[in-house]
């Protein structure tokens, strides 16, 4: 009987973590849009007229979704351009504002 519990406990182990593997891998994103992101954050901290200005950037499924507040329209117009350069040819959603004074 004692075998059989074994068993049991190792199974059930078995179960947690492979389902805690699958939950893991659903909400991670994938490589090509950890390595797109990364390309973005490396450009526009490239960038001098940023000035180590980073909006927050998310890329799900090759859509790169930006947020955050911006100082002026400026500032703004070039984080654009970076990440259309960047990003070509993927869709990109400004979701960023205009920085309250």
């Amino acid at each position: 009987m004692k075998g059989w519990r074994l068993i049991g406990l190792m199974l059930a182990a078995c179960v947690f973590l492979s389902c805690n593997v699958f939950a893991q891998d659903k909400n991670a994103p994938s490589a090509p849009d950890r390595e797109l992101r990364q390309k973005i954050v490396d450009q526009l901290a490239l960038d001098q007229w940023l000035q180590g200005y980073t909006p927050k950037i998310a890329v799900e499924n090759n859509v790169v979704t930006l947020s955050g507040a911006y100082k002026s329209e400026v500032q703004h117009k070039r984080v654009l351009g970076v990440v259309n350069r960047v990003a070509s040819g993927k869709k990109i959603v400004d979701k960023m504002e205009l920085a309250k004074p």
